[in-house]
């Protein structure tokens, strides 16, 4: 599907002159049918329950002088796709609710293939581990001393984490 560009409530409340409070159908009140009928296709099997990341790449069609792959920076804002989204796989059963995504990435981009694509992540609790500093790095460099996920330096290359030290 070409992604929407409208992120709004598709139903819009105003004022007449005379104060009298009216509802209207906005121009992009479709957004929410299309994004239900295309996610309804990839429910799981089960819902989600532990903690997720939820990567979404918005791909929008090609226009002007614009090249596939190059970053969007048109409207609408990034921050304001999610939102929707969230709330139609929320309703459609992908999860209970939405608080289980703990990390989020939303890109756009120009593309030659508009779409867009979305993967979740189940994410594996972080275990503490005891040790001078309770670190909860898991993967270190070769001297012990950089955690390799964050690049976190906390010791001397001559002796290695004081956590790791007389345990090897």
């Amino acid at each position: 599907m070409i992604p929407p560009t409208a992120t709004k409530q598709a139903r819009g409340w105003g004022k007449t002159k005379g104060g009298k409070v009216i509802s209207y159908d906005r121009a992009n009140a479709d957004t929410e049918g299309k994004l239900t009928s295309h996610l309804a296709r990839h429910i799981p099997p089960k819902p989600y329950t532990g903690a997720i990341r939820l990567i979404v790449k918005w791909m929008f069609p090609i226009k002007g002088k614009h090249y596939d792959g190059e970053w969007y920076t048109n409207k609408p804002d990034y921050d304001n796709l999610p939102k929707a989204m969230n709330d139609i796989m929320t309703k459609l059963g992908y999860w209970k609710d939405d608080c289980i995504i703990a990390s989020g990435i939303t890109e756009k981009f120009w593309s030659a293939t508009p779409g867009i694509y979305v993967r979740i992540e189940e994410l594996k609790p972080n275990v503490k581990k005891q040790g001078c500093h309770e670190c909860v790095y898991a993967d270190w460099d070769a001297e012990g001393c950089t955690c390799k996920l964050d690049g976190f330096f906390i010791c001397d290359p001559r002796t290695g984490c004081e956590c790791r030290a007389g345990k090897e």
